[in-house]
């Protein structure tokens, strides 16, 4: 299913505004928050929920394991790149 970027977002307001594990669900489906082309679908989604008066305990859930395991991919990230990038340095390799 392709959708003009307008349609989908006007989508993803309905399905959000639904406020239910299911329609939770099937947005986990289409959103793709690990890709920077798709930033404007998630940005909406979490703009959505985050105003959304009664999100069910399932969303909340899954996004804050989702929060929380994107953190810690980042803090693994740059820890070792800055640690490969140190260790390089003292070794005399990096310029």
């Amino acid at each position: 299913m392709c959708l003009c970027l307008c349609c989908s977002l006007s989508l993803i307001d309905i399905a959000s505004a639904e406020q239910t594990a299911v329609s939770h669900t099937a947005l986990m489906k289409i959103i793709n928050f690990d890709d920077a082309e798709d930033i404007e679908q998630a940005e909406r989604y979490l703009l959505a929920t985050a105003l959304s008066t009664h999100p069910s305990e399932p969303t909340l859930k899954h996004l804050i394991v989702r929060a929380a395991l994107s953190a810690l991919f980042l803090f693994f990230f740059f820890f070792f790149s800055n640690n490969t990038h140190s260790s390089q340095l003292s070794n005399g390799r990096c310029a």
